[in-house]
């Protein structure tokens, strides 16, 4: 799976670049028996996209997957900020604690599996790499 996260990473730097930071990017899946991986996004850039902001990401992440990957992904879910209620709160709290290194060394070297309580995100891999982390530092 870490081949998946690592693609899924990739497409995901490449829109912050053309548009800016997402504030949430995680992947999420609800049933640990049955994997199928959601992008969730969150980016204040979201409010004021001119054009189908799910059309365009979509087309920038699971078209750009091969049939392998892309068996492995659910969809992809943009939320505005302020939206996304009890589920953006958990990832959000997913990534501020991998930003704190509570995962520990480990997740430097690879993608990480976050288990929690969240019916709809029981696991989540944060997208928020280290090195983004080490420069949002600096």
């Amino acid at each position: 799976m870490q081949g998946l996260f690592v693609k899924i990473e990739a497409l995901v730097e490449a829109i912050e670049a053309e548009q800016g930071p997402f504030d949430v990017k995680c992947l999420a899946a609800k049933d640990p028996d049955d994997l199928q991986w959601a992008l969730i996004l969150s980016a204040d850039w979201f409010v004021t996209y001119p054009d189908d902001l799910t059309n365009y990401l979509v087309g920038h992440t699971l078209q750009k997957l091969d049939d392998e990957s892309l068996s492995e992904m659910l969809a992809v879910v943009p939320y505005e900020p302020g939206r996304g209620g009890d589920l953006l709160a958990t990832l959000k709290d997913v990534q501020e604690q991998y930003a704190r290194g509570r995962y520990g060394p480990e997740a430097q070297r690879e993608f990480i599996v976050v288990d929690t309580p969240h019916p709809l995100a029981r696991m989540v891999v944060p997208l928020n790499r280290i090195h983004e982390l080490e420069s949002a530092a600096a």
